[in-house]
């Protein structure tokens, strides 16, 4: 459907964001998305809150996450921070079959159907068109700058005096909030 397919975009373009601007490969950005998919999943099923304010506590959780574990890799150079990130994707995976009790293990757990289904085309439009004109944006700016410069020599733009660590922290964070949204809207649009 239309809207899935906005959300892949979005997923895309975020993951571009990162991996495109800075050339940090990211192997475990779809952690974001699941960390706002079960956001949504277990605020609706456990404590009986509507989708919306679900979307923002799972946007603010992935990108919170994002801040933590960027300080942990975004230090660590190459193959080096994909394969960190690799494994932290490998460890939420384990976290949630873990906590069975809670995220419903590997099968996941069940949401009420989402009935106004052109509100969600629009919301996934919304969100694939604001994701493309941040980036858009980004582009012309001094922090996008900073972030090829990041790609293409980041010695060179830490010698300069260039915070590359904030710079990439920044990025790796808008990127997790915007996924940890499409997680939520993709739990919710498939139940």
């Amino acid at each position: 459907s239309l809207t899935q397919m906005f959300m892949v975009i979005t997923l895309a373009s975020n993951w571009n964001l990162i991996s495109g601007f800075t050339g940090y490969v990211d192997f475990g950005h779809i952690t974001f998305f699941g960390l706002g998919a079960y956001a949504t999943g277990i605020l609706m099923n456990k404590a009986g809150w509507p989708f919306y304010p679900t979307l923002l506590v799972g946007a603010g959780i992935a990108a919170l996450f994002a801040v933590l574990i960027g300080w942990a890799t975004m230090h660590l150079k190459g193959s080096y921070f994909s394969i960190a990130m690799l494994g932290t994707f490998m460890v939420m995976r384990e976290v949630v079959r873990l906590l069975k009790p809670l995220t419903g293990g590997g099968p996941g757990m069940t949401l009420p159907p989402y009935l106004n289904r052109p509100l969600f085309y629009y919301l996934t439009l919304f969100q694939v068109v604001a994701v493309i004109a941040l980036i858009w944006w980004i582009r012309r700016t001094e922090f996008g700058a900073t972030l090829i410069a990041i790609r293409e020599d980041e010695t060179g733009a830490e010698m300069r005096g260039i915070n590359t660590t904030l710079h990439k922290i920044v990025a790796f964070s808008l990127a997790a909030l915007s996924s940890g949204i499409v997680g939520g809207l993709w739990a919710f649009q498939n139940t």
